[in-house]
C-alpha cells in the first residue's frame, strides 16, 4: 500500500513540475494576470475593491493581495465612476484573467515592475487609500522544490540500473560478480540473477 501512495505522489510531483515547466517557459512568450477580487460601496461616496492576483512574466511570478478604496467628493461623481467602471458593487467575489504581450506600462504587482534582487522582491503598503502586499520570485524556486524529489529518485533508480548492468550492488556499488547471496560490503540481499561470473 505505502509503494502505491508513494508512486501515486511521485507521479503527482512529476505532472506538477511539468505544469511549473510549462509556466516557466510561458512567462517568456506571454505576460498572464489572473484577479480574484471584489468590489463593495463603503458609503454614499467611498467604494473599496479587495483583490488576490497572480501574475507571471519575464521568468517571474507574482502573488498579491490587497485593498483600494476610492473616495469621491459627490455620490453624483461616485456613481459616475461605478457606470464607467463595469464593476457589479454587490461584495461578490469574481475570478477575472488577462493576458497579453507585455505589461501595460508595468501596471500592477507584476515581476517586471517591480525592483528586485535575483528574481526575488517583497513589496508592502499600509496607507490609505492602499494596503496590501505582494512579493516576486523566479518560476525556478517553485520547480526546484517540487522538482527536487521526483530528480532525487529518478536519478536513484537510474543510478541502480546502471550498477546492476555492470554487475555491482544497486545499493552501494560494490562488485557483486563473485557474489551469489549478499553484497559483501553492505549486507543488502541479491538473487541468482543479480550475480555476475567472475572474470
Amino acid at each position: 500500500m505505502r509503494r502505491v501512495i508513494g508512486r501515486i505522489v511521485m507521479v503527482g510531483l512529476v505532472l506538477l513540475s511539468a505544469a511549473i515547466a510549462a509556466g516557466w517557459v510561458r512567462s517568456y512568450l506571454v505576460a498572464d494576470l489572473a484577479q480574484y477580487f471584489r468590489t463593495t460601496t463603503v458609503n454614499a461616496t467611498t467604494d473599496e475593491q479587495e483583490s488576490y492576483q497572480f501574475s507571471s512574466g519575464n521568468g517571474g511570478l507574482s502573488l498579491a493581495w490587497g485593498t483600494t478604496e476610492f473616495a469621491f467628493s459627490t455620490a453624483q461623481e461616485e456613481a459616475e465612476n461605478r457606470r464607467q467602471s463595469g464593476y457589479t458593487y454587490d461584495g461578490r467575489f469574481r475570478l477575472n484573467w488577462t493576458n497579453g504581450d507585455k505589461w501595460y506600462g508595468g501596471s500592477g504587482y507584476t515581476p517586471a515592475s517591480m525592483p528586485h534582487f535575483l528574481g526575488f522582491s517583497f513589496y508592502a503598503v499600509s496607507a490609505k487609500p492602499c494596503n496590501g502586499f505582494a512579493m516576486t520570485m523566479p518560476w525556478a524556486l517553485p520547480l526546484l522544490l517540487v522538482g527536487a524529489y521526483p530528480g532525487w529518485r529518478g536519478l536513484k533508480a537510474w543510478r541502480g540500473r546502471r550498477r546492476f548492468a555492470e554487475g555491482h550492488c544497486v545499493k552501494c556499488g560494490y562488485d557483486l560478480r563473485a557474489s551469489s547471496e549478499r553484497c559483501p560490503e553492505c549486507g543488502t540481499a541479491i538473487g541468482a540473477s543479480d550475480a555476475r561470473p567472475a572474470e
